[in-house]
Formats: C-alpha cells, structure tokens, sequence
C-alpha cells in the first residue's frame, strides 16, 4: 500500500505511474548538492531577527535533535515547534497545527516587543 489522500495523489501516484516522473525525481536527488545544507550554518548567523523552525517531530530528514541544536546558529531569538505525528511536509500534512504553532511564536513576539517599548 502506498499513501493515499491528497500526498498520495499528488507525489506517490505520479512516482509510480510515470517512469519519467520517477526518473527525473532520481536526477534531483542524485544532483542535490549537500553542501548547501551544511552551508545553512553561515546563512543563520547573519538572521538577526526572531526565528522560529517548525517541523514534524517525526521528520527523518531534520529530526528534533538536529533542529534543536541549529538553534544556537540564529544570531536573534529562535524557537522550535514540532508537530506530533507530522514528518518533513509538516506545513501540508499538519497545517492546522502549524499554523498554530506560527501564531503562538508571533503572539509570542508581539509580547516581548510590546514589553521592550514599555
């Protein structure tokens, strides 16, 4: 069995259905340069501003652990939110629950914002 709903329809049915999808989704990942993931160190330290990461607390690809450590490369205040049961996509297959946790990170901000002016 593979996925169904909406992920499955859109991003599993194509891979299996269509030998030229499956292969040009094979091109991508064997041309992704790692690099530029190792290279996000660089890029965090010179955001200044406010920063929350939200992802899936099952997320192979950027686990909790990781995610948590990449906190201290923010120059600015950062958080991290993650949604239970959601993986990499967390943004489409968990959406209520990321918006929530972007509305608390912001609500969050306005607080502090507002205590700083006071």
């Amino acid at each position: 069995a593979y996925a169904v709903g909406a992920f499955g329809d859109l991003f599993v049915r194509p891979l299996r259905n269509d030998p030229a999808v499956l292969a040009g989704q094979v091109r991508l990942l064997e041309g992704f340069d790692w690099g530029v993931v190792d290279e996000l160190k660089d890029a965090h330290a010179q955001i200044h501003a406010p920063t929350c990461l939200i992802g899936g607390a099952a997320d192979p690809f950027f686990p909790v652990p990781k995610a948590q450590a990449m906190l201290e490369q923010f120059a600015g205040p950062s958080a991290l939110r993650a949604s239970e049961g959601a993986k990499l996509l967390a943004h489409e297959d968990h959406a209520q629950a990321f918006a929530a946790h972007a509305v608390a990170f912001l609500k969050e901000r306005i607080g502090a914002t507002e205590a700083m002016s006071a």
